[in-house]
């Protein structure tokens, strides 16, 4: 049996979010989704738990939780989702999970099946293709372009699969919002196309809206389950917009699948305590003080990458980027002549940690070479400083390229 390919999960190491290495060499973590650890709301949490436990049930956020989730929250849940255009959302058509990652797991387990087809972007989310790769799932990929993912050629995809094997895949992911890694908006105008595109094909939209409340500029957009709630499965996650230990997340679908993705959660439960805690941070309106704090400095976090990489990334370096409007990622496409995973690897030795696209594919899949860089981690001085270094590593590279091609 041939290895797998080192993935996404094995490139990590924990050196990537500290500011040196052994060495004392300085490194500039781009590679990973981390939220800045300065952002982080030690305090706003604390008071939260405290408040929690010391109120006169505060013993029974120590025992096992809620199966269901806990009631406030999926309370407070609805009034959010509802507001942003959701509005099948209710108490019995929520489910609280751990995170996104059990989300997308509960999800490939319940609407595919071993064997079976889904479709997803390309370059597409990792985190997606390990849960789908778990289940055994064969994915379809359908390349993105500057304006997400076009609805005509979902369409050829479906059918052309539906000719090929006599049955249409069971469900397509995406991130409509800022998409990871990509960072690309989907184009408000063909949401509706491509919500009308799954109907006809028999098919289920499945949406991560993990960045939807990321907007640092441009267009609001509607999510896909504003425009189809019998069809769309939404998801997201509170790691981004509270912080990653909480791991808490939320599937909003139509009863009969909430029912189905419940077979696939938590048989205890999760953490009645942290639930209560966001609970409290949502009610009392902290929590929309942190995300505008979050949307400030990422806002800020990302012109100094878009800045940096204008500056020093000018015509002839064998690269292009995206200028994202929101969510965490810059896309680097580079040159059909150079190679992503060696950039990396040099990158990486002299300090800077970037993700090539070999990991947002499904593995072995050949694909264009680029690199996601995550400009969420860093504070804007070190972004500055770490692009800088990355953009002297791609032009010693794409010089390496043009001599070989040249020879």
């Amino acid at each position: 049996m041939t290895a797998r390919p080192p993935g996404f999960i094995d490139a990590f190491t924990p050196s990537m979010l500290y500011a040196g290495d052994a060495s004392g060499r300085p490194t500039y973590q781009f590679a990973y989704g981390c939220p800045r650890t300065a952002l982080l709301p030690l305090e706003e949490l604390k008071d939260a738990l405290d408040r929690s436990l010391s109120a006169p049930l505060g013993r029974r956020l120590l025992q096992y939780g809620n199966l269901n989730g806990h009631p406030g929250l999926l309370e407070a849940l609805v009034h959010r989702l509802r507001a942003w255009g959701l509005r099948n959302a209710a108490p019995e058509t929520l489910l609280i999970t751990c995170g996104s990652t059990q989300a997308l797991d509960m999800v490939c387990r319940a609407l595919g099946r071993p064997g079976g087809e889904a479709v997803t972007e390309a370059p597409g989310y990792p985190g997606f293709l390990g849960a789908a790769e778990v289940q055994g799932l064969s994915l379809l990929e359908v390349p993105l372009d500057g304006d997400g993912l076009d609805p005509e050629r979902l369409e050829h995809c479906l059918a052309s699969a539906r000719e090929r094997t006599g049955a249409v895949p069971s469900f397509v992911y995406l991130i409509p919002d800022y998409q990871n890694p990509a960072g690309v908006l989907l184009h408000p105008g063909r949401r509706q196309a491509l919500v009308e595109v799954a109907a006809r094909a028999g098919t289920v939209l499945v949406e991560d809206l993990t960045y939807h409340e990321l907007r640092y500029d441009g267009p609001e957009a509607p999510p896909l389950g504003s425009l189809d709630p019998t069809n769309v499965v939404s998801l997201g996650s509170f790691s981004k917009t509270v912080c990653p230990g909480v791991r808490l997340g939320w599937i909003c679908a139509r009863r009969d699948l909430v029912l189905r993705l419940r077979r696939y959660g938590s048989l205890l439960g999760l953490s009645a305590l942290l639930q209560e805690a966001v609970f409290l941070l949502i009610r009392e309106g902290t929590y929309d003080a942190m995300l505008a704090r979050y949307r400030r400095s990422y806002r800020e976090q990302r012109d100094a990458m878009v800045e940096a990489l204008s500056r020093h990334l000018g015509p002839g370096s064998g690269a292009r980027f995206t200028r994202p409007q929101g969510g965490f990622f810059v896309w680097l496409e580079l040159d059909p002549s150079l190679d992503a995973d060696s950039l990396a690897s040099r990158c990486e030795r002299s300090g800077v940690y970037a993700l090539p696209s070999r990991l947002f594919h499904p593995a072995g899949r050949p694909c264009p070479p680029g690199l996601r860089l995550a400009f969420c981690f860093e504070a804007k001085d070190r972004i500055a400083h770490g692009v800088e270094i990355l953009a002297r590593v791609l032009r010693g590279e794409a010089r390496g390229a043009g001599r070989a091609a040249a020879g």
